[in-house]
């Protein structure tokens, strides 16, 4: 989609074009599959059984915690997130993110594949726990546990 011979400049036509182009298709594309592999993540761990759901320890311990801890923990990540972003933020300007997206360096791979696990395990971790609260019941899954 990109000719090979923009990618070798710099220059303000350059990098307009450049990212015009990230905006406009690269981006769109990189958020539609982001879109339907969560969608798909989704469908998968519902049609998983509880009962095996149940058994692993991680799910277990997840469900296990109190419901305060459960937010504590994401919104802890979520912080961590944002302040390693913050930081990069610094460093990073514009370009950067538009010359990651096209020649495919090695923040590309660590800022995506990070936050996409990371994100993966916890709607995972959460649709579990809406199981968990299905099977048990609200007053036993959620109630019994606040108080």
């Amino acid at each position: 989609m990109v000719n090979d011979d923009l990618l070798q400049y710099n220059d303000e036509i350059a990098y307009n074009m450049k990212r015009y182009i990230v905006e406009r298709y690269y981006g769109l594309l990189i958020f539609a599959i982001g879109v339907i592999s969560l969608f798909i993540m989704m469908i998968v761990a519902f049609l998983i059984p509880y009962s095996f759901q149940s058994k692993i320890p991680l799910f277990r311990a997840f469900n296990t915690l109190f419901l305060e801890f459960k937010i504590g923990i994401c919104l802890l990540i979520a912080i961590v997130i944002a302040s390693i972003f913050n930081e990069w933020g610094y460093m990073i300007d514009e370009s950067f993110i538009v010359n990651a997206i096209l020649n495919v360096n090695t923040y590309y791979y660590v800022m995506g594949i990070t936050s996409a696990i990371v994100l993966f395990l916890f709607i995972n971790l959460f649709v579990v726990y809406i199981k968990s609260i299905f099977h048990k019941g609200f007053v036993n899954g959620l109630i019994k546990k606040i108080a």
